[in-house]
């Protein structure tokens, strides 16, 4: 899934728009290394309305593992576990 900061997304909406109205993947919007929103196209996301409870799940899995990984690197500096968690996730989650 691709991700963007917020700004990169601002200076090229037009564009992800036209990719997310033509069947292209859902794009992650970043603030501040957080997932804050997601650009996809109408039918994705009526596609994620339909199937609403598995993306709810999904997507809270998702963020109690970034909490989770806060919590970590909070407790035990020097261990970047966000980082750890998000890599290992992402690998898992992309195949």
């Amino acid at each position: 899934m691709k991700t963007l900061k917020a700004s990169e997304a601002r200076n090229n909406f037009s564009e992800l728009v036209s990719e997310a109205q033509f069947g292209g993947e859902p794009v992650v919007i970043l603030r501040r290394g957080k997932k804050v929103a997601v650009l996809m196209g109408y039918d994705t996301f009526l596609s994620c309305q339909r199937g609403n409870g598995i993306v709810r799940d999904a997507a809270e899995i998702e963020y109690r593992l970034d909490q989770i990984a806060e919590e970590i690197d909070q407790a035990a500096p020097g261990w970047d576990a966000t980082t750890d968690i998000r890599k290992m996730r992402d690998t898992r989650w992309s195949s």
